[in-house]
């Protein structure tokens, strides 16, 4: 009817879409979390990227992937194709350093806390100074699938007002 009764608006939360070949503890927590948020997920080939927020991409990977990656060449492209086809992208890393030196032990690598930390520090500081990708570490599998769809929600609603004034000169 005119007059603007009778017509309703329904509101559907942004979709977000995980990658057809994305499976894991990771994976499973992301679908989790984003069941008890009510967020929808769909699966589907994503040619960049885990995870598609609107017109954010997010990759994630364990401390393990990420040296892996970075040493083969791959990480690089995959940051590189993220920059050059979404307005933003993020990095997300999982794990904790102490993990990786008894995974790396047991497949008989030698190393050290303070190396490995060197080299993810590094790693991490080369992402972000090259591509400008926002990165976020955790020790768990779900405080990173709680990032993920935490950012998914918060990327799809209004800015909060929370106060904070720009200083002026």
């Amino acid at each position: 009817t005119c007059g603007g009764r009778g017509l309703e608006t329904i509101v559907r939360a942004p979709v977000l879409f995980i990658d057809s070949n994305e499976r894991g503890p990771l994976c499973n927590a992301v679908e989790r979390s984003a069941e008890k948020q009510g967020i929808t997920i769909v699966r589907k080939n994503l040619p960049v990227g885990d995870y598609l927020s609107g017109n954010s991409v997010i990759e994630a990977k364990s401390i393990g992937d990420l040296f892996q990656s970075s040493h083969s060449g791959h990480l690089w492209r995959q940051l590189d194709n993220m920059d050059a086809n979404y307005d933003r992208f993020f990095l997300v890393v999982h794990g904790t350093i102490s993990k990786y030196l008894a995974m790396a032990k047991n497949n008989g690598k030698k190393t050290s806390y303070s190396r490995v930390q060197s080299e993810l520090t590094g790693t991490l500081a080369r992402i972000m100074a090259d591509f400008d990708c926002q990165v976020f570490c955790t020790a768990t599998h779900s405080e990173a699938a709680m990032f993920i769809t935490k950012l998914h929600s918060k990327t799809h609603k209004s800015a909060s007002r929370h106060g904070a004034k720009a200083l002026r000169r």
